[in-house]
């Protein structure tokens, strides 16, 4: 199965997640933060989620590391043949699942996120994630160079923002 193949099967799971969404949207994910919607609320909301999704993603792609689930799932992300923005959605399925959509789900459960949040946060988890991998030599809050440098050797730069790497010493 190809790249674009592999990546339209992962869209079609997202939107179908998406949708189960819509199906049981009256019911609360949490009320970590009051469901308030004022501006403020929102950024909040945002900046407590990306951050809770970048310990969640970092602790996640450790694992896929391990030698069992690099071999058996997270591998086939590391040998897609050229590097571009739909490399990052070039992952196993069971990856797209539990490392991807479960960190928007959970980060967003977490604050309490309205499904417009929800989407929002998910929306800028994909557009991260597309620029991580487009060899562009601008800079986001982690450069493409870097996380190139984690597709080179597996040992550095596991996170989205660099503020896991930095704190428990893998970046590089």
């Amino acid at each position: 199965m190809g790249t674009f193949t592999r990546v339209m099967m992962n869209v079609i799971w997202g939107a179908a997640a998406h949708s189960l969404l819509l199906l049981f949207k009256k019911l609360p994910m949490s009320n970590v933060l009051e469901r308030n919607s004022s501006i403020q609320a929102f950024f909040i909301k945002v900046f407590v989620g990306y951050v809770f999704a970048d310990v969640m993603y970092y602790s996640i792609h450790r694992v896929l590391h391990w030698k069992y689930f690099y071999r058996r799932i997270h591998r086939l992300h590391h040998e897609t043949q050229q590097s571009g923005p739909l490399t990052a959605l070039d992952v196993h399925p069971l990856e797209y699942v539990f490392a991807q959509m479960s960190t928007e789900l959970v980060s967003a459960w977490v604050v309490g996120a309205t499904l417009p949040e929800l989407c929002f946060l998910s929306s800028v988890a994909k557009v991260f994630a597309m620029y991580s991998h487009s060899r562009s030599d601008g800079k986001a809050w982690i450069s493409v160079m870097e996380h190139e440098a984690h597709h080179r050797d597996g040992r550095h730069n596991f996170g989205v923002t660099g503020m896991m790497d930095w704190t428990f010493g893998t970046m590089k």
